[in-house]
C-alpha cells in the first residue's frame, strides 16, 4: 500500500493513511524533580528529512518503549494527526502524530541509508536570546566543549536537585551555558571530554 510523506498530511486525506519514518528519539515528558511522566513523546524523520513529533499518553509509556526502537525504520498505521504541541516540542513541522492503542508499528526492511541517520533544526548560539521565555520549541545547538562543571546540589523547597552544567562554544565565539539535571547530570565526564571537538 502506497505511504504518505509527512509534509502531505495537511491535503486531502486518502481512507488510509500510511507513514514509513525512522524513529530517532524516544524520551518522556515530566517536571524537574517529579517522577511522574505527562507525555510520552517520540521524534521522527522521513526519507526527505521532514521532522515530526510523536506524542503519546503516559499510560503507553512502557507500550512505546517495548514496541520502537530508535534508529529503526517503521511503518505506522491507525495515528491521528494534531497541531503540534504547545509547549517543548521537539520540531518546528506543523503537524504532531498522535499515537495511541489502535497505532500499529511494522519495522520496515527498507535499507537504512534511505532515511537519515539523525536530524536538527540548529539554532546559532548568538540567535538563542529569541527563545528567551517562549517553551514551544525544543532548541538544538552545536558547538565546542569549552567547560564542564562538578556536579552541584541545588536544595528548594520542593527538595534537592543535582545539576551540571556545560559552557559550549560555536565558531563565532558565542557561549551558552547548558543545565543538566538530576539523572542527566554526571554524563559528561571532564576528564574523559578534554580531547573532545563537539557536542
Amino acid at each position: 500500500m502506497e505511504h504518505t510523506l509527512p509534509c502531505n498530511l495537511g491535503g486531502p486525506r486518502k481512507p488510509v493513511v500510511i507513514l514509513r519514518l525512522r524513529t530517532l528519539h524516544l524520551w518522556a515528558a515530566k517536571s524537574l524533580g517529579d517522577i511522574r511522566i505527562y507525555n510520552y513523546c517520540s521524534l521522527w524523520v522521513d526519507e526527505i528529512g521532514v521532522l515530526i513529533h510523536g506524542l503519546s499518553h503516559a499510560s503507553m509509556a512502557s507500550e512505546i518503549r517495548d514496541a520502537l526502537h530508535v534508529g529503526k525504520i517503521y511503518v505506522l498505521r491507525s495515528f491521528g494527526i494534531n497541531s503540534p504541541p504547545n509547549l517543548y516540542r521537539a520540531c518546528d513541522f506543523d503537524l504532531s502524530l498522535s499515537i495511541s492503542l489502535v497505532t500499529s508499528f511494522q519495522e520496515c526492511s527498507l535499507p537504512a541509508e534511505n532515511f537519515p541517520v539523525d536530524a536538527y533544526e540548529f539554532l546559532p548560539l548568538a540567535q538563542l536570546f529569541t527563545r528567551t521565555g517562549d517553551h514551544r520549541l525544543l532548541t538544538d545547538v552545536i558547538g565546542r566543549i569549552h567547560s564542564i562543571s562538578g556536579v552541584s546540589h541545588k536544595i528548594t523547597n520542593n527538595g534537592t536537585y543535582v545539576r551540571q552544567t556545560v559552557v559550549i562554544e560555536d565558531d563565532s565565539c558565542h557561549k551558552a551555558t547548558i543545565t543538566l539535571w538530576d539523572e542527566f547530570s554526571g554524563i559528561l565526564d571532564s576528564v574523559a571530554l578534554t580531547q573532545a571537538d563537539s557536542l
